[in-house]
């Protein structure tokens, strides 16, 4: 569940057959990079929770055994009620299960009717590793049958993810926290200010999960680029800071046609600052320093985060 401010409580539910990797999905998010591997089933309802600004998520694992989705629709009230976004999880490469999964698809939707509640959907391609590459034509065959038991009755939304590519699935979940919160007017337009100022092409705030908490993209196609760049720079600060001796609060990676700065602001709660531009368009670094430092505290101050004292 998510508690906004004023006080409503938002509940997120993550469902779908068992194996289908809702829990490695919830460890990654959780940045519990080591177990994922290992994940043992679900037993029943794990309950999890985490930060994102100033909202706590409670997170709501249902176990995806034949015996307990019988439970949870034998008795929906007590397991979907109230329920405002549901993620429903589907193992692309486990084909002879689609059948299953589609079934057990249209009794959720049956139930969340039942219970007049009208939770946004999003429908998680999960293990898809090779599909991001190459394409698979049951992704497109499972969300036309997925729309068709849907029939619009709920905002049904599409995402391709896998563990093997950390990005996909923080910035699915950024899609959701982003749809649930919608970001300030204000905010907007400071970022899409910022990235003129700066000469950039992207610009992500996010948290240490790689959340993102707002953002601007030129164009489209610099989304996907940006948000990978974002989740691995995050990745290798944190890893690099781990030696005594090396300072990594920000840097700059430079490629034939890109370059990409990163910074970790001085912030309650923590987050960071990803830049993208075309190579040579962008300010010394030490440059950009002096414009995030002038228009960081407008943009903390709307989204509520803290500046701490250098």
């Amino acid at each position: 569940m998510t508690v906004d401010e004023t006080g409503h409580t938002k509940k997120i539910i993550f469902t779908g057959l068992d194996n289908s990797g809702k829990t490695s999905i919830l460890a990654t998010l959780e940045a519990e990079k080591f177990i994922k591997a290992n994940v043992k089933p679900t037993t029943f309802v794990e309950r999890k929770e985490f930060h994102f600004l100033d909202y706590l998520i409670s997170t709501h694992d249902l176990g995806g055994q034949k015996k307990y989705l019988i439970k949870y629709l034998k008795q929906p009230d007590k397991y979907f009620a109230g329920t405002d976004v549901c993620v429903y999880v589907i193992d692309i490469q486990d084909i002879g299960r689609f059948t299953e999964t589609l079934d057990y698809a249209k009794d959720l939707l049956a139930e969340f009717d039942e219970l007049r509640i009208k939770p946004r959907i999003y429908v998680f391609f999960h293990k898809s590793e090779e599909i991001l590459e190459q394409g698979d034509k049951n992704i497109d065959t499972l969300q036309e049958r997925l729309l068709d038991i849907n029939g619009g009755r709920f905002q049904m939304e599409f995402e391709k993810t896998t563990i093997y590519q950390t990005w996909t699935i923080t910035s699915s979940f950024s899609v959701i926290f982003q749809d649930l919160y919608p970001r300030d007017v204000l905010v907007q337009k400071t970022m899409k200010e910022f990235a003129e100022r700066l000469n950039t092409v992207a610009v992500i705030l996010f948290d240490r999960r790689v959340l993102t908490i707002a953002d601007y993209f030129q164009d489209i196609k610099y989304k996907e680029i940006a948000q990978f760049c974002a989740t691995y720079m995050q990745s290798f600060q944190s890893s690099i800071s781990r030696f005594a001796g090396v300072q990594a609060s920000k840097f700059k990676y430079e490629l034939e046609n890109l370059e990409a700065m990163f910074q970790s602001n001085n912030s309650e709660p923590e987050t960071y600052l990803f830049l993208l531009g075309e190579t040579g368009s962008m300010p010394p670094l030490d440059k950009i320093q002096d414009e995030i430092s002038a228009i960081l505290p407008e943009m903390f101050a709307a989204l509520r985060i803290a500046l701490k004292n250098a």
